[in-house]
């Protein structure tokens, strides 16, 4: 659980955030795990993820992960809120655009 963990997190050791401590630990983990092709894991588990999110609302999409941030300045007192959907299948969002642009 731990190895499908950190290749979600790291995007598959590939994402901005990844370290070396990440792909020390998959290698070490894959190996506890007796897991052969970590490419096929990841792959498997963001098809997983897209397959998941495609059934999700468009409300459900755009504040699942979501951060709402308040401030107030000369020109503007309000909120403001930044949304956040990883996919590795940009068609499960793409296809929904006009559903998704309103919420």
């Amino acid at each position: 659980m731990l190895l499908c963990a950190i290749l979600s997190d790291t995007l598959n050791l590939q994402g901005p955030t990844t370290t070396e401590w990440d792909k020390l630990m998959v290698a070490v983990l894959s190996e506890i795990a007796e897991v052969d092709d970590i490419e096929a894991l990841a792959a498997a588990q963001f098809k997983a993820k897209s397959r998941e999110l495609a059934g999700l609302s468009a409300n459900g999409l755009v504040n699942g992960d979501q951060k709402s941030f308040s401030f107030s300045t000369d020109s503007f007192a309000g909120d403001v809120g930044f949304g956040v959907v990883e996919t590795t299948d940009d068609a499960v969002i793409i296809d929904r655009l006009d559903e998704l642009l309103p919420e």
